[in-house]
């Protein structure tokens, strides 16, 4: 009875360490995922920074569109005018 007992004890020992370095483990991961949670939050906040500067300096492309057909409108219609004006001289003097 004695030899089961002994037996019985030596099957714990062994065991006893690996039980610590799973913990030791085990907090390393909860460190980790720590650290990764921090970074999830300062990514998240970076990208409420862009939002607000996107929001505040910059046009929407719908906001834009009337204001680009103005623009592209008048540049053709200067471009128009002077190649008119150019053929216009071609033929005058020709």
């Amino acid at each position: 009875m004695t030899e089961k007992h002994e037996t019985h004890t030596l099957e714990k020992c062994p065991q006893e360490p690996r039980i610590k370095q799973i913990e030791i483990e085990n907090k390393d991961v909860l460190i980790k995922v720590s650290v990764m949670v921090n970074d999830i939050n300062y990514i998240k906040a970076g990208i409420d920074r862009v939002e607000c500067l996107i929001a505040d300096k910059y046009v929407l492309k719908s906001d834009f569109d009337p204001v680009r057909r103005i623009v592209y409108g008048t540049t053709a219609l200067i471009l128009t005018s002077v190649i008119v004006a150019l053929i216009a001289l071609v033929v005058n003097h020709g």
